[in-house]
């Protein structure tokens, strides 16, 4: 072996010697980064509980700036929003007593009417998404028209109520509500009812009266 070759074959190993360092260091950066990363505390501006996780769908990805990591919802004071026909807007008003019952857990509850709508909703105040995931209709901002959102009185921390649960909801009035059978919020307005029953008599008795 000549010179020229001798002198490749230690370029060739210093280069390997470099190389295999910087692998090496890089492993040693690789784990502790991993065992900080183990370490990581997530501070929430709120005080509330986890009730959606979206970690799992980015392990592996880049996650850029403001991504939203998980949401968090503070559950002591909870707000149901009910949907409610055009026609029965007028005979409720803020400041109507609702007693309402948790589907989940059967807990009675008994809160008041926050506000009233102030027009009809429009397609554009739903998410279309919301149909086929919860069964029904959700507003795209905290304010929808068409519901009528009400605040429950603070719960107990160690309830395990979240904002997706179900509450069935009573509003003295003096008609029944309507409620379309894909909304997850059902509601029954108490008060005077009457029966397909009742009105054919009552009209039966109109005609004997003309006649």
């Amino acid at each position: 072996m000549n010179s020229s070759s001798e002198s490749h074959m230690a370029d060739r190993q210093a280069y390997v010697g470099t190389a295999t360092q910087r692998m090496e260091g890089a492993l040693i950066y690789y784990e502790a980064m991993a065992y900080k990363a183990s370490e990581l505390v997530l501070r929430s501006p709120i005080e509330g509980q986890v009730v959606s996780l979206y970690l799992n769908r980015l392990v592996g990805a880049y996650v850029p700036p403001n991504t939203e990591l998980v949401q968090v919802a503070d559950t002591r004071d909870l707000i149901i929003l009910i949907p409610i026909a055009e026609q029965d807007v007028g005979k409720i008003e803020a400041g109507d007593p609702i007693k309402a019952r948790w589907v989940a857990t059967g807990k009675i509850f008994h809160t008041q009417l926050d506000s009233t709508p102030v027009r009809k909703a429009k397609m554009d105040d739903y998410f279309q998404a919301m149909y086929a995931t919860f069964g029904g209709p959700a507003p795209q901002q905290m304010q929808l028209p068409n519901f009528q959102p009400e605040k429950t009185e603070p719960t107990d921390p160690n309830s395990q109520l979240y904002p997706i649960f179900i509450a069935e909801a009573r509003v003295p009035a003096q008609a029944w509500i309507h409620v379309e059978p894909q909304m997850r919020v059902r509601l029954t307005i108490q008060g005077k009812s009457t029966t397909i029953g009742k009105k054919l008599s009552s009209w039966w008795q109109d005609i004997r009266r003309k006649n």
